[in-house]
């Protein structure tokens, strides 16, 4: 609805400010359809050890890692330690390999005593 309708309905007395306020300024939100990420990239730093063990890990995680390849490492790891057995009924597998497929954009940043953890979906 134009602003000219509501601001003239408004002043006829058909709605209340608060209708038309709402009709104006708040919008509908916009669903997004997410966009299909294709690589995992990690970064690891442990602040307590030595450069030299921080330069491999540099080293060891400097190319990305295809979603593929995780998703083919997830399911090997399932097949073979029943991690919906140690894991409980409360994660469910197939959605997290959902959300990681769909997660393009997402960065996660893990800071903790022992290490620091970024890790960006691209």
């Amino acid at each position: 609805m134009p602003e000219n309708e509501i601001l003239s309905t408004l002043y006829h007395g058909e709605i209340t400010t608060q209708d038309a306020y709402d009709a104006m300024y708040k919008s509908k939100p916009s669903i997004k359809k997410l966009r299909r990420a294709r690589y995992l990239r990690m970064r690891i730093t442990l602040p307590d050890e030595s450069a030299a063990l921080n330069s491999f890990l540099r080293m060891l995680f400097i190319f990305p890692i295809p979603l593929w390849l995780f998703s083919f490492s997830f399911n090997f790891t399932n097949k073979f330690a029943k991690l919906n057995e140690k894991l409980g009924e409360d994660v469910d597998l197939e959605e997290i390999k959902m959300l990681m497929k769909h997660a393009r954009g997402t960065k996660i940043h893990i800071v903790s005593d022992d290490a620091i953890v970024r890790i960006d979906i691209s």
